[in-house]
């Protein structure tokens, strides 16, 4: 299962709580700061997300927010 974290490195709480999650249960995961590529945000966006945190599996973007009930599953 390949999982990638779409988030803000710096004034997310959620992203920090999504990302700490994930360690804490010894997800495997890529992080990508969505202000490092402008094109990013527009992505999400384009896809129906308005907000950040975005978990992707499998390439598939599955949920936005923190979300300790869908995370548990990942583990």
């Amino acid at each position: 299962m390949e999982i990638k974290l779409y988030g803000k490195l710096k004034g997310c709480r959620q992203c920090k709580m999504t990302k700490d999650f994930l360690i804490n249960n010894g997800v495997e995961f890529e992080f990508i700061d969505v202000l490092a590529d402008d094109s990013l945000p527009e992505m999400l966006k384009d896809e129906g997300f308005m907000s950040v945190p975005v978990v992707e599996i499998d390439g598939i973007k599955k949920f936005a927010g923190f979300r300790p009930d869908e995370l548990a599953k990942l583990s």
